[in-house]
């Protein structure tokens, strides 16, 4: 996309879907939400764009979150399984991978724990790797999809954010739930701008009219989006946020 076309997105948005952590984050692997994305989310808000939640983490999580960061769009939770709105909660993927848990713990429990949100999950459940590196959880979300493609379980993905390994149905993706939250408050991809930095990130670029990725996220999303920021991160967020706002003021590249 050219630089004419990215400004005219930029200037026309009404909403920006983000990805959470390793996106509104200080870093990669810091669960601390950086103040400049704080900053620049309530001055979207301010200037009509809203802002839509889309992550890997549950629902009450992300209500929590929106609630005290002041956004106003749905909540996508559970990797695009479940869309909040209103205090209503609803389902997008037909069947949960609760009953992998064991089965993945039995064979991989030296290597890896469940997420303390799998309590509060429904269909979407999640790992942590013991070992904390890029690396690792990529090795093992891949040894992982063998194991269960070993056992013809084809009915599951297993993708990585960096901050956990999750099980998602393959009915599921933050695509999925994104079209959803638009449909619920009624607008058009093409008004729509999603920001991540990992590869789960991909399926959300599938329901957006620009795609962006902060400076340091995963070199798939890289190549897959339309604008790569020069910040990481949460900084890389408010970057966006000062670009959406210019457009809308100058309406001139």
């Amino acid at each position: 996309m050219d630089s004419n076309s990215i400004y005219e997105v930029l200037a026309r948005v009404k909403v920006v879907a983000t990805d959470v952590d390793g996106t509104l984050t200080v870093d990669r692997g810091n669960y601390l939400i950086h103040e400049d994305a704080i900053t620049a989310i309530r001055r979207l808000e301010e200037n009509g764009v809203k802002i839509i939640l889309v992550s890997g983490n549950t629902i009450p999580v992300l209500f929590g979150l929106s609630r005290y960061i002041g956004t106003s769009g749905p909540v996508v939770g559970e990797n695009g399984c479940l869309v909040g709105y209103k205090g209503e909660i609803i389902p997008v993927c037909s069947k949960s991978t609760r009953e992998l848990i064991s089965l993945i713990l039995e064979e991989f429990g030296e290597e890896l724990t469940q997420s303390w949100q799998n309590r509060y999950r429904e269909y979407d459940y999640a790992f942590r790797p013991k070992v904390k590196s890029l690396e690792v959880h990529k090795e093992l979300t891949e040894r992982i999809q063998r194991f269960l493609l070993s056992r013809n379980i084809t009915w599951v993905k297993v993708l990585s954010s960096g901050f956990a390994i999750h099980l998602i149905p393959v009915d599921a993706g933050k695509d999925k739930g994104l079209l959803k939250a638009l449909e619920i408050i009624g607008v058009g991809r093409d008004y729509v701008v999603g920001i991540g930095d990992g590869a789960n990130d991909v399926e959300m670029y599938n329901a957006v009219g620009l795609r962006v990725a902060v400076a340091n996220a995963d070199e798939l999303l890289k190549e897959k989006a339309d604008l790569v920021l020069d910040e990481p991160s949460g900084k890389g967020f408010a970057k966006l946020a000062r670009l959406i706002l210019e457009a809308k003021k100058k309406n001139t590249w």
